[in-house]
């Protein structure tokens, strides 16, 4: 296994994350979700492949039903009728369907979505929190900002269980999601999130509270953060080749979208329009 730096993981995280942005084709993002994908199985990730799975799976459903239901570009094919107009008295909304090209939409942003997920998989999989916290030191973050990314993801298991908590006693007292009339599943998914999220709010207020009082009654302070590690200069090289590779990719998509949107046109770029439009 490559062993990187902290600092070098998380650069190469940024570079995925634009790179989500800066793709268009799914074919690149899907390539792109593969390579996030191996970079975080080759750092031990799949210790914990079960959590990663269920939420590339609910991510990836909730986008596509999402973007399928709701797409509002144009133009727009029915692939799916779920409820005809005649559901619908007052004629709104005109019925409910599932678009083709909402579903195709939906497939990129979730590509986009799980190659991000992996990207932070697999910096969880390669780093310790501390070593993170390093890491985002040797980036010259500020100290308290590291110091609170490094306290987010020390409670994050914690929050996690309160939430269980507070669902399964919810759910003990009588919370129902997803029975009877379907008609009612939206006003019982509105009651249900904030039968669960407004204990877990207070929840996390009193548990900050005491955090911060902790720290306060220790003398924490910012200059107590260990040195972060030199980074290798292979890695800076690394680093230099993934930057050098998103500016020509970046500039190419902004002159492309302002010559779609009429607003700039140079015969002499019309092979970066026509290579952007088509294979980025």
């Amino acid at each position: 296994m490559i062993r990187l730096t902290p600092q070098t993981g998380i650069v190469l995280a940024l570079q995925a994350a634009v790179l989500t942005v800066l793709l268009d084709r799914p074919i690149n993002l899907l390539l792109l979700a593969a390579a996030a994908g191996a970079y975080w199985i080759a750092g031990g990730g799949l210790r914990y492949w079960r959590i990663v799975a269920l939420l590339l799976a609910l991510g990836t459903w909730g986008l596509l039903v999402t973007q399928g239901l709701f797409y509002g570009g144009d133009p727009r094919t029915v692939w799916v009728t779920l409820l005809g107009p005649e559901a619908f008295p007052l004629g709104v909304p005109p019925g409910m369907y599932l678009y083709r090209e909402g579903l195709w939409h939906g497939l990129v942003q979730s590509l986009r979505f799980d190659t991000v997920l992996l990207m932070g998989a697999a910096l969880l999989a390669r780093h310790d929190i501390d070593e993170l916290a390093g890491g985002m030191r040797a980036l010259r973050l500020p100290a308290p900002l590291a110091f609170l990314f490094t306290l987010a993801l020390r409670f994050t298991p914690v929050m996690a269980a309160e939430a269980r908590a507070v669902w399964v006693a919810q759910r003990l007292r009588g919370l129902r999601v997803f029975t009877g009339n379907p008609l009612r599943w939206p006003a019982q998914t509105a009651l249900a999130v904030r039968a669960w999220l407004l204990p877990l709010l207070a929840g996390m207020v009193r548990r900050a509270d005491e955090v911060a009082a902790a720290l306060i009654s220790r003398g924490w302070s910012p200059d107590h953060a260990t040195p972060p590690a030199a980074t290798p200069p292979g890695e800076r090289v690394l680093w230099a080749g993934g930057f050098a590779a998103l500016v020509p990719l970046a500039a190419a998509q902004v002159l492309t979208r302002l010559y779609q949107a009429g607003l700039l046109y140079r015969d002499w770029l019309d092979w970066v329009y026509f290579v952007t439009a088509n294979y980025v």
